[in-house]
């Protein structure tokens, strides 16, 4: 998977290549654009009662995207954010992060 983020600092978006047999999960609504030979499925987050906590009371999405790819070929998409802002990648790989908030 190869992530690059544009637009910084104000209207990031990412653009994502997902190799084949990769897939990436997604709140709903945060999908640009698509190869349309990635296939799209939508999941309740975490089944329907916990979903619907979610939903109203920590204002979570509903339903989550898993996207996946899976053709012989390399897929292109595009992920945005619902208010302008930056992105930033982490790639984690059994790790955890601590993200301290900056001081403005």
């Amino acid at each position: 998977m190869n992530i690059e983020i544009k637009g910084n600092p104000a209207f990031a978006y990412a653009v994502i290549d997902l190799e084949p047999n990769e897939y990436l999960v997604t709140e709903s609504g945060a999908m640009a654009t698509m190869s349309s030979a990635i296939d799209l499925v939508a999941k309740l987050n975490g089944g329907f009662i916990k979903g619907l906590t979610r939903k109203f009371f920590g204002g979570e999405s509903l339903f989550i995207n898993h996207f996946i790819n899976k053709t012989s070929n390399q897929q292109r998409m595009t992920l945005t954010q619902p208010t302008p802002g930056s992105l930033v990648c982490y790639e984690l790989n059994g790790e955890t992060i601590n993200l301290q908030p900056t001081a403005l």
